[in-house]
């Protein structure tokens, strides 16, 4: 088993700048986005924001839910059994 760490000859090199990866919560906090930009200013890296993370949607508790591809006349079919029901309608997104 060999020790050496060295690059292969044949490796492409990361010649992009080092990036500080901020998340999108804490790019939000006045403190903490001040000081990950003075570290970036002092360390000479670019400072990255991380895209915010998805909530996953859930519906209602009990609701009648339709495709957001759904026709006209399916629309008013399940809102009309939705009504009967007393149970609220939603699109999903």
């Amino acid at each position: 088993m060999s020790t050496d760490l060295t690059p292969a000859a044949d490796a492409p090199l990361n010649l992009s700048p080092p990036a500080i990866h901020v998340s999108a919560e804490d790019g939000l906090d006045t403190a903490k986005y001040r000081r990950a930009r003075a570290f970036a200013a002092e360390t000479g890296a670019a400072l990255v924001f991380d895209p915010p993370a998805e909530i996953p949607w859930t519906p209602p508790e009990g609701a009648i839910v339709l495709n957001s591809d759904v026709s006209v006349a399916g629309y008013r079919a399940a809102k009309l059994r939705a009504e009967a029901a007393g149970v609220p309608l939603v699109v999903r997104p």
